[in-house]
């Protein structure tokens, strides 16, 4: 299991590619403007297939953040 520090980085990663700007492991839809519904779809897509996941429609609206994308991950082990 990565620890949680990588994690933070490799995701943060992961969702600065799809909303084409840079952002750090504090961001949420709450903080980046151009996280709308749309672009929020793709990071929930890329999320699962980067990490081997399949979430349900709660967990996709629940995980609207860096940290709980990285929680979620951890979780997967």
């Amino acid at each position: 299991m990565k620890d949680r520090k990588n994690l933070e980085i490799e995701v943060a990663k992961l969702v600065a590619e799809i909303l084409g700007e840079p952002i750090g492991p504090e961001a949420s839809r709450l903080t980046v403007a151009g996280w709308d519904s749309l672009k929020h779809m793709e990071v929930i897509f890329a999320f699962e297939e980067a990490y081997g996941v399949r979430l349900d429609e709660a967990e996709m609206a629940a995980l609207s953040s860096v940290q709980s994308l990285v929680d979620r991950a951890m979780k997967q082990g």
